[in-house]
Formats: structure tokens, sequence, C-alpha cells
């Protein structure tokens, strides 16, 4: 048997494995890619259905926002956004707005962060100018995998009939509680008066 036609067969033998292993490996990073493709297609789908305003963030880049997003803005706002020429941070910083019947809530943050809120918390109330007027919004951060990679998603729950209506009650809690003590001091009042008027000097 000759030695370099053993060399050149084992060679071959070798380099055909090694290209094997290596379209096999090239077929899993595709179907990996894929995969995530589906994937982040789905969650787009999914949370384009969500009548909440959510957007995606990875990187301080917008990876993805829903349509109820959107409408929180105008058509100049989001293309700053889209365009990456404002932060998100900084354009929501701009719009927060805390209105005359809510301002004595120490609820409400003034400094929108896209990490948390000032105790670290993932949920943050916050109150803004949208092209729909005033809305309050519990904002959620979760953090998810959208592409294969880390990113986090930001849900923005309407609250305000809530909050507005936790206003009235407390208002009318405030007047219930008035209008009885009045009513009580009223009765005692007469109580006293009855007393002297029966009374002949």
């Amino acid at each position: 048997m000759d030695l370099s036609k053993l060399i050149d067969t084992l060679h071959n033998v070798a380099k055909a494995i090694n290209e094997r292993v290596l379209a096999e490996e090239y077929r899993k990073m595709e179907l990996v890619q894929q995969v995530n493709h589906a994937n982040a297609k789905l969650l787009e789908e999914l949370i384009n259905v969500s009548p909440n305003p959510v957007v995606v963030f990875k990187e301080n880049t917008i990876e993805f926002m829903n349509d109820a997003f959107r409408k929180l803005f105008n058509y100049e706002e989001l293309e700053t956004l889209l365009n990456n020429e404002k932060p998100l941070q900084d354009l929501l910083n701009e719009k927060i707005s805390v209105d005359d019947v809510m301002k004595d809530s120490n609820e409400f943050i003034e400094h929108f962060s896209l990490c948390c809120d000032e105790e670290g918390s993932p949920y943050s109330k916050i109150s803004l100018k949208t092209v729909h007027g005033r809305k309050i919004f519990l904002v959620m951060k979760s953090q998810i995998n959208f592409s294969a990679e880390q990113s986090y998603m930001y849900t923005f729950n309407d609250i305000t009939v809530v909050e507005y209506q936790k206003v009235q009650l407390d208002n009318y809690s405030n007047y219930m509680s008035e209008l009885t003590y009045t009513k009580y001091r009223l009765n005692e009042e007469e109580k006293s008066h009855d007393i002297i008027d029966k009374t002949t000097f």
C-alpha cells in the first residue's frame, strides 16, 4: 500500500467529515435563527393585539412598538423616536404632567427612567400629556428575550379612570365626614337650646 495514497485518502475523509460537521452546525444555526425570527414575529403580533401601549427596548434602542403606543404621540414625536433622535426616556419626561386634581398624590413619578423608579420597583405610575389628552399609566417593566437577545418590554396600563374615581371617592368621603360632623354639631346645639328654652327665669 502506498503511504501517500493512504495519507491522501485519510485527508479527504477528514475533510469530508469536517465539511459535514460544519454543514450540520450551519443548518442548526439557520434553524435557531428561523425559530428566533418566528418567535420575534409571534411576540410582535401578540404585543400588537394588546390594547395597552407597549414598547420593546434593547440597549436604549426601540426594537418594537405596538399601534396603541404609536397612538399616544403625534407624527413628529414618533419620527424622533424611530430615528433615535431623542430617547424615549427624554420624550416621556417632557410629556409628564400631573394636573391639579392629582398634584397632592405622591404616587406619581416626576422623572421617568427606563431602568425603574426611584425605589427600584419595576412599576411606575406616570401622568402623561398624550394626543388624546392627559392619561395616567401604570408602567410595568419586563425582561424578555426578543430576537434571541436581552430586551425590556414596557407596558403602559391606562389607569386614568381608576385614579379619578379614587379622587372622587376621597372627595365624597370627605364630604360625608364633614356633613356628618356638621349634622352632629347642629344636633348638639339644638339639644342645648332646648334646655335653655325650657328654663324660665
